[in-house]
């Protein structure tokens, strides 16, 4: 027996369509909204549903969907969805992309301006008790290049793309006979390394 497929008429574009079509709505009888997907996707992209969804969004009423929203564990889910995303991704990388070319000297004086705030400094100090290897194995190399036992990061090339690198890192682990075992990676091997242990290992 085949299964059967239940129908509703939208009431904007007077066209009958699958349930699936239909966003849910627990204020109307059958629980599913008066127009079809296609119409509400139109409006809201319209100037009217523009300024309908801004007032909204600034009542009383509004801003109490808006706050039990954004709490709650769908929203969450939706913004690690994005956060992880491709798209994502390329965004943050052209909009550092433009910030470095129109603004060079923003991010080394920002970065600067959050180390020296008290926010700065009390992620550091949890980032200290959190991995003290790690930042023993850092501050050892910090010492090196002081030293002049190691090169300055800035004259060295990434040993995987070629390209400028940024950081050192312990390919070996963070254990004292390591700490001064490191290859110097851009930003973007970096964290591929990171994210990839086994292959951070295997070099």
């Amino acid at each position: 027996m085949s299964e059967q497929v239940i129908l509703k008429r939208c009431s904007k574009c007077k066209i009958t369509k699958p349930l699936d079509q239909f966003r849910k709505c627990a204020s109307t009888k059958d629980g599913l909204r008066y127009w079809c997907n296609g119409c509400e996707k139109e409006y809201q992209q319209s100037e009217k549903g523009k300024k309908a969804n801004k007032r909204y969004a600034q009542s009383e009423q509004g801003k109490k969907a808006i706050k039990h929203y954004t709490h709650s564990k769908k929203a969450r889910q939706t913004c690690h969805r994005y956060r992880t995303s491709e798209k994502a991704r390329t965004r943050r990388r052209c909009y550092k992309k433009a910030n470095r070319e129109k603004f060079p000297e923003s991010e080394r004086i920002s970065h600067s301006r959050y180390k020296q705030s008290e926010k700065g400094k009390s992620c550091a100090r949890k980032y200290r008790q959190k991995y003290p290897e790690r930042t023993k194995a850092y501050q050892a190399i910090y010492h090196a290049i002081q030293d002049g036992y190691i090169p300055e990061i800035n004259s060295r090339f990434c040993l995987l793309c070629f390209h400028k690198a940024k950081y050192y890192h312990h390919f070996a682990g963070y254990e004292p006979e390591n700490w001064y075992r490191v290859i110097s990676v851009c930003p973007k091997c970096h964290s591929i390394l990171h994210q990839h242990k086994l292959v951070a290992r295997a070099l």
